[in-house]
């Protein structure tokens, strides 16, 4: 029996980020728009990657904190990237 919540895998679709549609609603909506229909948490790491969340309008610089926050506790990203 496992009492803590599974832990947070690529393909988990995106509410498994954070139940804040703050978070949640921005990244759905910039993902719809490249063509995600069913948007994952790789998808959010990917953008992470390719240093593209800063893109993603109305996310804001708090909840890209608190999405990386989540994602570093995780362990599916490892530090800032090199945002310059």
């Amino acid at each position: 029996m496992q009492s803590q919540s599974p832990p947070l895998m690529r393909d988990c679709p995106l509410a498994c980020l954070t139940p804040s549609p703050r978070i949640v609603n921005p990244l759905r909506d910039y993902l719809a728009g490249e063509g995600v229909r069913e948007p994952t948490v790789g998808d959010v790491v990917r953008l992470w990657e390719h240093d593209r969340l800063r893109f993603v309008k109305n996310l804001g610089p708090g909840g890209t904190e608190q999405l990386l926050g989540v994602l570093v506790a995780a362990g599916l990203i490892h530090q800032h990237h090199h945002h310059g």
